[in-house]
């Protein structure tokens, strides 16, 4: 590795454009959210310039080693703070589908019948979120609990569980 080489990026970001965020103004708690379309393009189009300064093979600054554009999950980790629902949850998938996109030629085999089969949504890939639940101290504090799995949207009045 020659001196300067770029050997590793550590991103930290919130979320998207949002819509149904309302907090009491009493107990100042905080209502479920969600990602609004435009929020989606905000962290996807984030993922394809990440992807087009880090990741392609004619990037500027590019990751040495780094496997592009397959997907290789022990060089890459994806959290998301799920303590507000799903709208960061939502917002880090974006993000990764602009790091990782869809892929039709990768993401096809051919059966032994000679019938090719391509995954759903043109090639989409599936890239792993990590969920934290952030708890006093919040979630760069050490004091999350790791979960995965999808929230369960809360009632009025209750707290965001795992399901």
């Amino acid at each position: 590795m020659s001196e300067g080489s770029l050997i590793g990026v550590v991103l930290i970001a919130r979320h998207g454009d949002r819509q149904g965020y309302f907090q009491d103004p009493h107990s100042y708690t905080a209502s479920d959210t969600t990602i609004t379309p435009l929020g989606s393009v905000q962290t996807y189009n984030s993922g394809v310039g990440l992807r087009n300064r880090y990741f392609a093979a004619d990037a500027g600054r590019r990751l040495q080693g780094i496997s592009w554009p397959k997907v290789d999950l022990t060089q890459v980790d994806f959290t998301a703070d799920a303590s507000e629902g799903q709208v960061i949850v939502d917002s880090t998938y974006s993000l990764a589908q602009g790091l990782y996109p869809a892929d039709a030629a990768g993401q096809t085999i051919t059966l032994a019948n000679g019938t090719n089969v391509t995954s759903p949504l043109g090639g989409y890939v599936y890239v792993p979120i990590e969920w934290q639940v952030a708890r006093k101290g919040g979630l760069l504090a050490g004091s999350a609990r790791k979960k995965k799995g999808r929230i369960k949207r809360p009632k009025a009045g209750e707290q965001n569980q795992m399901r």
